[in-house]
């Protein structure tokens, strides 16, 4: 169950525009953590110091937003709304990913199309004299966010190293092509970190 709310994500960030699929997706991660809970019988949920900084994080754009409310912001407050609901239901519910490896085809698959997308000149914005990689998504920095999502994804699935050395390649060239410099670290570290 879990494998395909992951997949889900990976739509709903995709069509960005419709901003109730990603509110949809939000509250499935977070009614699966909690009936998975429940149905587990635990009585108890130790809090760790992850728990702490992801809650500051959330109680820090929620006093921002109160302090300075925009039209925009609360769509922009969902993003990371949704983040903290994949964590929930994670931590509430440790996943048992029985299709590790179709999930980490199917990411594969999709840094691929994005790669194809890219050299064909599909998915470029001009954001004034910069003509730049997004990808479909609205924001250039989505789509190095989402290759590096489905970068984790194929990663931790993978057990061919040559597929994981392209999973690599591809992101690496996905998110250096859409000038986010903030998720180029992320490029080395992520396979570092999975490794």
């Amino acid at each position: 169950m879990i494998d395909t709310l992951i997949l889900t994500r990976i739509v709903s960030d995709f069509m960005w525009e419709h901003k109730e699929l990603s509110v949809i997706s939000s509250a499935l991660f977070f009614s699966y953590g909690c009936a998975h809970f429940l149905a587990s019988g635990r009585t108890r949920f130790k809090l760790t110091l992850s728990d702490f900084f992801i809650a500051s994080f959330i109680l820090l754009l929620l006093v921002t937003e109160a302090l300075n409310p925009a039209t925009h912001s609360p769509l922009e407050l969902l993003k990371f709304v949704t983040f903290f609901a994949v964590y929930v239901s994670a931590r509430i519910a440790p996943p048992k990913l029985g299709r590790l490896q179709v999930i980490a085809m199917i990411s594969l698959l999709a840094l691929a199309a994005f790669s194809v997308a890219s050299i064909t000149g599909y998915g470029y914005q001009t954001w004034g004299r910069v003509h730049t990689f997004s990808g479909g998504y609205f924001f250039k920095t989505d789509m190095a966010l989402s290759a590096l999502i489905l970068l984790c994804l194929a990663l931790v699935g993978l057990r061919s190293k040559a597929l994981s050395l392209a999973a690599v390649s591809m992101a690496g060239y996905l998110t250096l092509l859409t000038n986010t410099r903030i998720a180029i670290p992320l490029i080395l570290a992520i396979p570092l970190l999975t490794g």
